[in-house]
């Protein structure tokens, strides 16, 4: 169960995210200590986002949007951007494969 401060964060940083970019971005997974609920006070949201393709600005912007939530509500999420074809050649490292066993898919 994620804790509701939390979940406020990530639902704002999602529901922006997909506003925006909504056409270039695959899944959003949500993962770490927030999803497993280990979290302690000051740990970070771990976002894994997936792109449709490889966008350097897109990553760019999602992490800025990160910074953007963070001023506004005090909430750390800590944004990794893959391509899907990245995810899939590297879906068997172990980063990976945890993100797959224990994440949460938000879109």
């Amino acid at each position: 169960m994620v804790n509701e401060k939390y979940r406020k964060a990530v639902d704002k940083f999602v529901k922006i995210a997909l506003e925006k970019y909504g056409d270039k971005i695959a899944d959003v997974i949500l993962f770490g200590s927030v999803v497993r609920g280990e979290a302690k006070e000051n740990s970070d949201i771990d976002v894994l986002i997936v792109t449709r393709k490889e966008d350097f600005r897109l990553r760019r912007s999602l992490v800025g949007l990160a910074f953007d939530i963070l001023l506004e509500t005090g909430e750390n999420i800590s944004v990794k951007v893959l391509s899907k074809d990245d995810f899939e050649k590297h879906k068997n490292f172990s980063f990976l494969k945890n993100v797959i066993l224990d994440g949460v898919r938000l879109a």
